[in-house]
This record gives C-alpha cells, structure tokens and sequence, in this order.
C-alpha cells in the first residue's frame, strides 16, 4: 500500500486550520467567501521538490491528498510561467477532463463552493498561490472579484505579515512532492495563451506610438522611447537598459533626449519625475512583459555579485 504524504492526524495542514480561518474572518465575511490556501512550492534551490499548505478546510486538505492533486497543480510546472511573474484567474466549473480541475468539481459538490480566484507569484526558487473560494448563488460574482483584485492582492501581503508563524510551522512540515507524471500541464486556459502563441498574436497587431492621457495627451512617444523610458524609472543605468533592449547606449540616449525634448524637461532626472508622479508609466509597461522578466534576473545577479564582493 502506497504511504500517504502526510499523517492527516499531525499534519500542520489540517491543525492550523482554524487559526488560518481566523486570519481570513474580514475578507471572508466582506466578500462571502468560505475557503482560502496558501501553497509555496519550491521548484529549484536547496528545498526543490518541497511544498507547503495552510488551508482553511481540513476536509478539503484531505481530499487534496487523497486525490492526489498535487501531481496535477500548475505550480509543478513553472516553465508554464514564462514571461509571468504575477498571475491572476478564476475557475467556476469545468465540463472537460483536465486532471486539475478535478479538485475544484469535488469542492462545488461537498462545499458548495462555486467560484475560485487565484493569486499566483512566481519566484527565483518558489511559486506562491492563493486561492479563495465563494459560496453559490452570489450576485455579479465576476465583478465582484475583478474589479476588487487589488483587496485580494492585499490582503496576500497581510496574509504573509500575521501568519509568519504559521508559516513557519508549515515550512518545517513541508511536504516532499513526487515528480510529475507529464511534462505539461493538463489545463490549457489556465495561464492563457502559451507563450510563443502569444507573443506571435501580438507580433501581428504591432503598436507603433504610444498615446498619452490627461494634460500630456498631445504628446505621444514610439514604442521604442517607451520602453526606454519605464526602464530608465527602475533607477537603471543606461548600460543596463541598453542590455536589456539590446541596443547601444548611444541608441539609449538618443531615445531619452527625444522625450525629453517632448515634454520640456530640463534633465533625466525632471522626466522620470514627471512620468512617476503623473503615472505614465503604467500606460507604457505592457511592452516590456519579457524585459521585465530579465529585469529581476539582472537583478537578481547584481545582488548577488555585490554579495561576493561583500564576502
């Protein structure tokens, strides 16, 4: 007989369970909701292949364990996560026979649970998910959820400041999860459309200029300067933004000089001033979905060079 991940008797996944629902008592009681987890899986580094669980339904942490879901979660395979840091979706139902939806079909017939909103963050060594759950027969569930993401997104960063303990107690618990049986994961809407298709899709509606809002509606900037100049207010040096676009720096303050030029600033450090403070910025970030991605790689190397340094 095949020896079960966990000891449903001992298991900080099932005995936490109420102090996991008393932390969640405001946003469960403001949005009717009834359900939330908390999964962190370790896909590289010194705990790859660990993973931990608070949840509030032991019952639920037990068919999770009983059904095996966890060889089906998407968090199994973050190369799925490419050009994704943070992710955003919701499921309600599922007619087809993807494996990972199985867990949720089971949780709308023993719960009466009826839609889900996932929260999902992708790391250097984990990915972070959380889930919550919402009873049947709400109204306008849908807006409810969408137009509210940023309470949900909230409420994950408090989640993550007053569970510290109990998150502690789950990471000394965690679990050792098998290697999956597939290589890719079995839900094709999940994340959207897969990455080379996407950026193909959006490689055949190419964006030109960038038009501005409010009080700089007049003005517009290429893509190209646009790129340059959200880059350049994430305090880069220009060798740095120059990488990443792979072009000369030459190039990089040409481009800046133009938009500077346009907005009547009288140096660098007025521009990136103007597009912080009037939140320009937000408009031009969805060009640089992969820059952004070999950003925190950048980074994230740039930390750990000045660490060797340090040592």
């Amino acid at each position: 007989m095949e020896k079960p991940l966990i000891n449903f008797e001992s298991h900080s996944s099932i005995l936490l369970a109420d102090e996991v629902r008393n932390i969640c008592a405001p946003i469960f009681q403001y949005f009717d909701a009834d359900f939330f987890y908390f999964i962190r899986s370790y896909y590289k580094g010194p705990r790859e292949g660990k993973r931990l669980l608070l949840c509030t339904n032991e019952n639920w942490v037990k068919d999770y364990f009983t059904i095996k879901h966890y060889q089906h979660e998407i968090v199994n395979f973050p190369e799925a996560f490419r050009g994704k840091n943070f992710i955003v979706s919701t499921w309600d139902g599922c007619k087809s026979d993807h494996q990972s939806c199985k867990i949720g079909i089971l949780a709308q017939q023993k719960y009466n649970y009826s839609h889900f909103l996932y929260l999902t963050w992708v790391f250097n060594e984990s990915i972070e998910t959380y889930c919550f759950g919402f009873k049947k027969n709400q109204d306008h569930i849908y807006q409810k959820l969408l137009f509210n993401v940023d309470i949900f997104q909230h409420f994950c960063h408090y989640f993550n400041n007053v569970a510290q303990d109990l998150i502690q107690k789950a990471e000394n618990d965690a679990f050792k999860i098998p290697a999956p049986k597939s290589k890719e994961f079995s839900n094709p809407h999940f994340l959207g459309l897969e990455y080379q298709k996407k950026q193909s899709f959006l490689e055949s509606m190419p964006i030109d200029k960038i038009f501005l809002k409010r009080k700089y509606q007049d003005i517009y900037l290429t893509a190209e300067e646009a790129k340059t100049i959200v880059l350049a207010c994430q305090a880069l040096q220009y060798s740095d933004i120059a990488k990443l676009l792979s072009v000369s720096v030459h190039t990089i303050k040409y481009r800046m000089n133009n938009i500077r030029e346009k907005f009547g600033a009288k140096n660098k450090k007025a521009l990136i001033k103007i597009f912080l403070q009037d939140q320009l910025v937000d408009l031009c970030k969805f060009l640089l979905e992969e820059q952004f991605e070999n950003l925190a790689r950048l980074k994230s190397s740039k930390k750990k060079g000045h660490s060797d340094n340090a040592e």
